[in-house]
């Protein structure tokens, strides 16, 4: 499985509601190719985790969620200034 990261669009990002938006504009427009599942965690007073798509149960949304964060990792840790 291999992921780019991609730059979204200018928004507030400190609005989590119109980053969504803009998030769902851009899945509805064919910008993030096709797209079959995602995952969401919402901190507020609590903890919130949300998963939607083809599969997003448990154990796929927590595996998508593991794939993200160790290819952030490897970009960190292949970082090399140029």
């Amino acid at each position: 499985m291999s992921a780019k990261i991609l730059k979204l669009p200018v928004f507030n990002s400190r609005d989590p509601a119109d980053c969504l938006r803009k998030i769902a504009d851009q899945i509805e427009a064919g910008a993030l190719g096709e797209v079959s599942t995602v995952g969401v965690v919402v901190f507020g007073d609590e903890l919130h985790i949300y998963g939607a798509g083809d599969e997003s149960g448990g154990s796929d949304v927590s595996m998508l969620f593991q794939a993200a964060n160790l290819h952030m990792v490897r970009c960190v840790a292949d970082y090399k200034e140029e």
